[in-house]
């Protein structure tokens, strides 16, 4: 009886778990990057996937796809027995993995894509210094 009810309650867990999305990333499209006229989502594109003249820094793609192993395993060693049991919604469950997500794609920052991204050119490591990094509360997640 008692297993039984565990597990109807993971079951239902999982079908709402299935129902959901979580989105990670520069969500936003709301302001101007500092002191410039192009916006956040556009520097944020840059950097992902470069320009003619500018390699790509991806801080999305490559670290969270890279990482996904270690993000989902720290989900599930943390959150997964809370979240079959039902203590923890499906759309909290998501959105921790979504942090993890963020947490990885900040760290691409602090280590210069862990070590990959290509050097910045000198005229732009001066801009750079003035500059408030993507980093700082642009990368988001909404789980939804």
């Amino acid at each position: 009886m008692l297993k039984s009810k565990l597990l109807e309650k993971a079951k239902k867990q999982f079908k709402e778990l299935d129902k959901l999305k979580v989105e990670v990333g520069v969500l936003e499209n709301t302001r101007p990057y500092k002191d410039s006229d192009i916006s956040v989502v556009e520097v944020a594109t840059i950097h992902e996937f470069g320009t003619e003249k500018i390699p790509p820094r991806s801080f999305l793609r490559v670290p969270i796809r890279d990482h996904q192993k270690e993000i989902i395993e720290k989900a599930v060693k943390e959150k997964y027995r809370l979240f079959i049991s039902g203590e923890v919604s499906a759309k909290a469950f998501l959105a921790y993995i979504g942090e993890e997500a963020v947490t990885w794609s900040k760290e691409a920052f602090d280590t210069q894509g862990f070590g990959a991204w290509p050097l910045h050119a000198e005229s732009t490591k001066a801009k750079l210094k003035k500059k408030v990094s993507l980093k700082q509360g642009y990368c988001k997640t909404r789980a939804h």
